[in-house]
């Protein structure tokens, strides 16, 4: 293939993770992390915690609540808003919000930002790792374009598309350390340890890609200079995240996190009755972890995301396995013979798998193929996996391994989750990436490409679109769409009504919370208050008053006394 034609590629394969990353971005309301992080990023505490002068007062207004926030505000808001997580996320996104402007679609492009620069940075690294694989770097680009995890997150306003990012760019980095072609610069020691810094910084969650590092570097035979700059340079992570935890936004952090678990904990050992929980946090034992594990380890890989939870049922599992084994046995009799016998017959237990599935047979067309694909390049093709395939099979491994640990040591499976093990996502796309490249390469697989393509198109595009109309559970939180922003259309009311001598009520709801560190202010609810102020103007003085008597109206009490009702949130709050 001639280098106009990889441009071409690779603009299409970017064109392509823009468009999903993009597309009805804005259409659906912010849900309640991202109302969240949008509080906090202004350096303002949910429920004001460090807002008491303002919420406190009989009326407040729009001008009060935008009053200049200082370093302490913001350190404020961190710790109760988001257990001290992500404050390089939160600094971004307030510089972002300064920039772009607070519209649903300015916040959340800061997060397609970075899972659209995701794209060329997986070109890199995989090109850079597999130096000799011409085409790979584009088949890994085109697995992590749509991988549903990658677009959903684009349409959240949270840290994971950041922190992949930094996650990826920090284990190229550190793969240049273990690099035996130059002698060990300090300099680059220094700037991998700022990026480790940097992850953990964004998401504490990232903290076991770096005992992966640990791991790659320790059995990489690293010579003496190289332990001790490495050893050095980790105090700067080190460093920053001891202060943050202390000193910083990162003081209630252990205990939040204490706190979180007992109450997981709790329900896991004392259930409601009935009980909304079962199959999210129910005991562990070897049933309860089974359940959830297998559909999550499927899930890391794009070539068999939401397969499992499609299997319905032992045997639709089994005749998908059963016809992905015949058919690699199939295909190795044809190229030891050359009998076109054995492709005929391989076709044909494909197609007769189709009539025994209890339901729509496309998507166990693709799975099978990719278990024949799987099991003849590794046990009859013999393909040999390099140092570099073990890397990434550590960095996705050690993840899995920790997360196990975990949830044992906590007794609930909770923490078993994808987003737990988001950040293994890039590597197993790369693993995808490194399976497509050796069947297109593949005579005899090659002729089952546009098979394979067909059920991996139609079951990738199925979770896909569920994710962009709005109704993924797995990806999104919900099964009926959301409706647009209603925060912002009760702010848009209130500028077209409000005239001077006019009192505004704003709703008391009152939301439970997993710790006291949030504190709620005089014991009302001002979260729906705090998000309405974040539309209107800044320099405002409407009059505002938190209402008591109730959790959804908006109402404004006009001069003469006549009281109308300018918004209701109720079954609008998600």
């Amino acid at each position: 293939m001639r280098k106009p034609q990889l441009i071409i590629g690779f603009i299409l394969i970017f064109s392509l993770g823009f468009f999903l990353r993009i597309y009805r971005l804005d259409t659906y309301g912010l849900y309640f992390d991202e109302k969240v992080t949008l509080l906090v990023s202004q350096g303002i505490s949910p429920e004001g915690a460090n807002q008491t002068d303002v919420f406190n007062k009989p009326f407040f207004t729009p001008a009060q609540f935008w009053k200049e926030k200082h370093i302490p505000d913001y350190f404020e808001a961190i710790a109760r808003g988001d257990w001290g997580n992500s404050p390089l996320h939160y600094s971004f996104v307030h510089f972002w919000v300064k920039i772009f402007g607070i519209s649903d679609f300015s916040v959340r492009f800061s997060s397609v930002f970075w899972s659209i620069l995701l794209l060329p940075l997986i070109f890199i690294f995989t090109k850079n790792l597999f130096k000799n694989q011409k085409y790979l770097p584009f088949f890994a680009m085109f697995c992590v374009a749509v991988e549903p995890f990658f677009i959903a997150q684009s349409h959240i306003l949270r840290n994971y598309s950041m922190s992949m990012f930094l996650v990826v760019l920090s284990t190229l980095v550190l793969f240049k350390i273990l690099s035996k072609n130059s002698p060990p610069s300090p300099k680059i020691y220094f700037y991998y340890m700022f990026l480790v810094a940097c992850c953990l910084m964004s998401h504490y969650l990232t903290f076991p890609v770096f005992v992966a590092h640990g791991v790659l570097f320790i059995s990489s035979k690293q010579n003496q200079k190289s332990w001790y700059l490495m050893l050095i340079f980790a105090l700067i992570p080190a460093c920053i995240l001891g202060l943050w935890l202390l000193y910083g936004g990162g003081k209630y952090s252990l205990k939040t996190m204490q706190d979180v678990a007992t109450f997981y904990k709790n329900i896991a050992q004392n259930p409601p009755n009935p009980n909304p929980y079962i199959g999210m946090i129910d005991p562990v034992n070897i049933q309860s972890v089974k359940l959830k594990l297998i559909p999550v380890l499927a899930d890391l890989f794009v070539l068999s995301n939401g397969l499992v939870g499609l299997l319905i049922g032992v045997k639709n599992l089994i005749i998908s396995i059963l016809a992905g084994i015949l058919v690699s046995i199939l295909l190795y009799r044809y190229v030891k013979s050359s009998l076109k016998l054995y492709l005929i017959l391989s076709l044909i237990a494909l197609g007769f798998s189709c009539f025994l599935y209890s339901i729509n047979s496309l998507h166990f067309l693709g799975f099978s193929l990719f278990i024949a694909a799987s099991i003849y390049l590794i046990f009859f093709f013999k393909t040999k996996l390099n140092r570099d395939d073990f890397r990434l099979i550590v960095l996705i491994f050690v993840p899995i391994v920790l997360m196990m640990v975990q949830v044992f040591k906590a007794g609930h499976t909770f923490s078993i989750n994808q987003r737990y093990l988001a950040f293994c996502l890039p590597f197993t796309a790369i693993l995808c990436g490194r399976l497509l490249c050796f069947w297109v390469s593949t005579k005899t697989l090659q002729l089952f490409l546009p098979l394979f393509f067909m059920g991996f198109s139609y079951q990738i595009f199925k979770v896909n679109s569920e994710i962009l109309n709005d109704t993924s559970v797995k990806y999104s939180n919900f099964k009926s769409p959301r409706l647009s922003n209603p925060h912002a259309l009760a702010a848009k009311l209130i500028e077209q009504q409000y005239m001077v001598g006019d009192t505004i009520l704003l709703p008391n709801f009152q939301r439970g919370t997993f710790s006291d560190v949030v504190g709620l202010t005089q014991g009302k609810s001002v979260f729906d208050s705090q998000l309405i102020n974040l539309y209107l103007c800044k320099k405002c003085n409407y009059l505002e008053k938190v209402n008591s008597s109730s959790s959804s109206k908006v109402f404004i009490i006009k001069k003469d006394g006549k009281t109308h009702q300018i918004f209701d949130f109720e079954n609008k709050i998600y």
